[in-house]
């Protein structure tokens, strides 16, 4: 994901804290800020619009163009969400405002997932696999014990 470098009035156009101080309640390390910054990047690329339930719905179609999963979409979402909610308990932003941001609805999830899922049979064979007798296959078995215990894609592992 792009990174914007913190700009002032960036942060203050919707009321987030920026990069030296926190808001009341927030934890130090907060996971959401990426994903508030996404939307404050992409709000500040957008011809400018006031911070509403109009602007949300298109930030959340542009989720949705970007093709990611709904879970991402949704998480995100949650994010502007409680921008909105903290903006207005702060007085930045109108109570009524606020409450028809928290209406938007998010991505539809759908209770099939996606991708290749190995059988519990699959998956013995797959550990059987290694030979456990050389310092590869020590290795090697204790990558697949990592990926299948934590259910990680290939990809996950390498990083």
């Amino acid at each position: 994901m792009r990174r914007v470098k913190a700009n002032p009035t960036r942060l203050q156009l919707l009321g987030h804290p920026g990069r030296g101080g926190r808001a009341p309640g927030r934890a130090a390390h907060n996971p959401s800020l990426t994903e508030e910054d996404d939307f404050i990047s992409w709000y500040c690329s957008e011809p400018r619009l006031a911070f509403g339930r109009t602007v949300v719905l298109r930030y959340r179609y542009e989720l949705e163009s970007r093709q990611l999963a709904p879970a991402t979409i949704n998480l995100r979402l949650a994010a502007v969400r409680r921008l909105a909610y903290e903006a207005s308990d702060n007085g930045l932003l109108s109570p009524d405002l606020a409450a028809s941001i928290r209406r938007v609805k998010g991505a539809k999830r759908l209770e099939i997932r996606l991708g290749n899922w190995l059988t519990p049979a699959q998956g013995r064979q797959l550990m059987d696999a290694p030979d456990r007798t050389s310092v590869k296959g020590k290795r090697n078995y204790a990558m697949l014990a990592v990926l299948l215990g934590c259910g990680l894609r290939r990809s996950e592992l390498i990083r």
